[in-house]
């Protein structure tokens, strides 16, 4: 199973997340995700943030593709970093990346 912690981006927005080929309806709303079955095979996991400050375009904030590798639980957060010029962009990363063996 994965776990998505996006906590740190509570003051972006409210983030939406897609799973996989359903991305007309959000699998679910809130800052921590989690697919809700595993993941045995190459799956798209989408992540939109809607702010009310920013026009909403029809594109995704942010794409992650998972690629297992086994069946080890994974868990991560999700980091925000401003961009220095653009401060409405940022870029996100998955940091404190754990799985069954721990890490």
């Amino acid at each position: 199973m994965i776990t998505f912690n996006a906590e740190s981006l509570k003051q972006k927005g409210t983030l939406e997340w897609y799973y996989g080929n359903e991305v007309e309806v959000p699998a679910s709303k809130g800052y921590i995700f989690q697919p809700g079955k595993p993941i045995f095979e190459e799956t798209t996991i989408y992540l939109n943030i809607k702010n009310s400050l920013v026009k909403q375009q029809n594109k995704f904030d942010r794409v992650f593709v998972i690629k297992p590798e086994s069946d080890d639980n994974i868990n991560a957060d999700i980091f925000a970093q401003a961009d220095i010029e653009n401060s409405l962009s940022y870029e996100f990363s998955a940091i404190n990346i754990e799985n069954d063996f721990g890490g």
